[in-house]
């Protein structure tokens, strides 16, 4: 049954008590119990006159992005116990975004955008973790206790860096530092745990892959062997008073541990990034850069090399009208269509969850 969909300015907060008491009680709870963190947020998005767009129907559990210049979050309605976690998640990307542009680039490097991309993800997820335990140390602990003991399959991931956080916040504290730079470096250590968690690393890997899947006919227009400026990586973790989470953070190095946690998607990112080439071989650069490729898929011994694109594409389009549920990682699609037995039971392995409810800058497809 449809619901009714509710746009609201969070300049005037009337307006978010008016339609939805119960989100309303979330963000005065937030600016109550995290004044140091949670607060100067909420104040940033009333500044910011960010919108909030509070649709029952959405299938997904949030994303942000810009629009006109200003950021918008969608959140889903229904998803009413986790209010705190939505407003501060999806706040936080409101606040990254609006510092740069951190669209897809078509003539990004395929592994670029990856990392930035998951960066922005690590930055929020650490934030909201730093936020609700501020709000514990302040006598609400319900939020932070609610994500450290999740027990629920889809989520299970974020204990781990929940715990990390708690972990590093007593440890911090026990060397002397202040509760506020204690948050700050517990935050920091939370950013880091994310690029070595294995099941929030795959769900969101998997997102991206099949964004660059559904766009390939324009990513294939350029190489993709533009590397964008050198990101300020303070960025990603970036605060309303200007300090980070993620300052001095070793983007490069997190690459490492990050396609570590997901076996076998180096190898798939690497017959896609040859495929992009592939399309576009009309063009002397292009074919020349395509030579090259093929040469290091041939020598890497990639299990992918002999599928046709075509023949991908049939199965991807043909993966997508199944039920959501149902749907196979592109890495599951790629073993089979390969014929590689044992890398099929790995990915398989490591593929056994439940349908994402995750939070994502994208929209759910």
């Amino acid at each position: 049954m449809f619901q009714k969909r509710h746009e609201i300015s969070l300049a005037e907060l009337t307006d978010l008590k008016k339609h939805n008491s119960r989100f309303f009680k979330e963000v005065c709870s937030i600016y109550e119990h995290a004044p140091e963190f949670g607060r100067p947020m909420i104040e940033w998005l009333q500044d910011q006159n960010v919108q909030l767009v509070l649709d029952p129907n959405y299938e997904g559990s949030g994303y942000c992005q810009i629009d006109l210049g200003r950021p918008v979050l969608t959140i889903n309605a229904k998803n009413k116990n986790r209010y705190n976690e939505l407003i501060l998640h999806e706040g936080f990307h409101a606040i990254q975004l609006s510092g740069d542009n951190f669209d897809y680039q078509t003539d990004q490097d395929f592994e670029e955008s990856i990392m930035h991309n998951f960066a922005l993800e690590a930055g929020a997820v650490s934030f909201t973790a730093m936020v609700q335990y501020e709000m514990l140390l302040n006598g609400k602990p319900g939020p932070f206790l609610y994500r450290k003991d999740m027990t629920d399959p889809v989520y299970h991931y974020i204990d781990s860096i929940y715990r990390k956080f708690e972990e590093s916040f007593k440890s911090a504290t026990a060397s002397g530092l202040a509760q506020s730079d204690a948050l700050q470096s517990a935050g920091a250590a939370a950013f880091s745990k994310a690029f070595e968690t294995p099941y929030l690393v795959q769900e969101y890997l998997d997102q991206y892959m099949s964004i660059f899947v559904d766009h390939m006919r324009q990513f294939s227009k350029y190489p993709g062997e533009k590397i964008a400026e050198k990101r300020d990586v303070s960025i990603f973790g970036i605060l309303p008073s200007g300090n980070s989470l993620s300052s001095g953070f070793n983007l490069n190095a997190a690459k490492i541990k990050t396609f570590q946690a997901y076996p076998g998607f180096q190898a798939a990112l690497d017959w896609l990034n040859y495929q992009r080439i592939t399309l576009r071989g009309d063009q002397a650069v292009h074919f020349t850069i395509q030579k090259r490729q093929e040469k290091a898929l041939m020598d890497a011994n990639n299990p992918y090399l002999s599928i046709k694109y075509s023949d991908f594409e049939t199965r991807y389009l043909e993966n997508l009208e199944r039920p959501r549920d149902q749907r196979q990682p592109l890495l599951d699609i790629l073993n089979e269509m390969s014929g590689d037995e044992a890398a099929n039971q790995l990915a398989f392995d490591f593929h056994k969850r439940p349908e994402s409810k995750l939070s994502s800058l994208f929209r759910k497809r």
